[in-house]
């Protein structure tokens, strides 16, 4: 008998991980090339790309834990299984918390196997100017509070992206008030450049994941999912948003077909709209601290969060709708609608660049 066969819960499990936490391991094993780019100027971009691609891979994976259950739509037939949901919440994250740490385990066994190819120390010492030891503490407690987060905020909104994007707003937000808080009770003119701030911050992540790893217990073993009148079943949470009253544009009426095709295609941004939602918050947070400490220039967050928000909103736009019909099995369907595909893809175009 096969591991297949033997595990088949595990290996369905694992699927839908690897990929991600096979572009985390390569993301973070990029540090390598740190010798060679030396003296021309990259050092800055690569250790940008290795943090962000590491770090945010490893969310990734945190979230699709839970999140793949909702875009597969098999979230109801989990839910049914002849085992406990406490034994399925555990399960995944007992899967998450094995996938984040033996992702950096490999990543440092490749660079302990590529540093032999450098005279000497030399990717070590290149690595140690990348990272500073706080760095690297803060991603420790930022991955730890991923894995504990991550399984919330993915059913709240609903989405693989959604649940990822919230995880790293709310820890974004959450920093920057404890961030504040602290420097106003030692009284420093600086946020994040006094060590006991980053103790501070510390502290507070672990407290963080503690507090949203119950959430996430609480919400999975409480769940409820209903059907929608969309096709797909979504937590009830999920569910009833569409009945604020702002939002009744989005449901379909009898006539009108090209309206009602354009509002298909604005209900499948929606992880674009939470996207949009998060980011602006965040902005507003970074205005609001730069008016309450009007002496220090942080206006260097508000440039990091546009530099994330602008490509990957972009990118996502142009791609989710198309990706989300496949994952419902509509592609086909559309053909069969009483107007031409050309007017199908230039709606479809139109809604994306809105």
């Amino acid at each position: 008998m096969t591991f297949t066969q033997r595990h088949p819960q595990l290996v369905k499990e694992l699927h839908p991980l690897l990929l991600p936490w096979i572009g985390a391991v390569v993301a973070g094993s990029l540090i390598a090339l740190r010798p060679l780019v030396d003296g021309e100027g990259l050092e800055g971009l690569l250790a940008g790309v290795v943090g962000y691609g590491f770090l945010g891979g490893l969310a990734l994976v945190s979230t699709i834990a839970f999140g793949q259950e909702l875009q597969e739509r098999t979230l109801p037939l989990l839910l049914t299984q002849p085992l406990s949901r406490n034994r399925l919440w555990s399960g995944k994250m007992l899967l998450v918390a094995t996938a984040l740490p033996s992702a950096g385990l490999v990543v440092f066994g490749l660079l302990a196997a590529i540093s032999s190819g450098y005279p000497g120390e030399q990717l070590w010492a290149g690595v140690r100017a990348a990272f500073k030891s706080e760095e690297i503490l803060m991603a420790g407690v930022f991955l730890l509070a991923t894995a504990c987060s991550a399984g919330y905020w993915t059913l709240v909104a609903g989405s693989i992206l959604g649940g990822l994007v919230f995880t790293i707003a709310s820890q974004f937000l959450s920093a920057l008030g404890v961030a504040l808080v602290w420097s106003k009770l030692r009284g420093y003119e600086q946020l994040f450049q006094d060590p006991t701030t980053l103790a501070a911050l510390g502290v507070a992540g672990l407290v963080y994941a503690g507090v949203f790893l119950w959430l996430g217990w609480r919400k999975f073993v409480r769940l409820e999912v209903r059907t929608t009148g969309f096709g797909d079943e979504v937590p009830a949470s999920v569910a009833t948003v569409w009945r604020l009253p702002w939002l009744r544009f989005l449901i379909c009426r009898p006539s009108s077909r090209v309206v009602n095709f354009v509002r298909k295609e604005l209900r499948l941004q929606k992880p674009i709209a939470q996207l949009a939602a998060a980011f602006t918050l965040c902005w507003m947070c970074v205005v609001l601290l730069q008016w309450l400490r009007p002496r220090e220039n942080i206006t260097y967050l508000f440039d990091i969060l546009t530099c994330l928000y602008a490509p990957v909103s972009s990118l996502l736009a142009g791609c989710i709708s198309l990706g989300e019909e496949k994952a419902m099995g509509l592609t086909a369907s559309q053909l069969a609608l009483p107007f031409s595909t050309w007017l199908q893809w230039l709606l479809k175009l139109a809604v994306c660049a809105g």
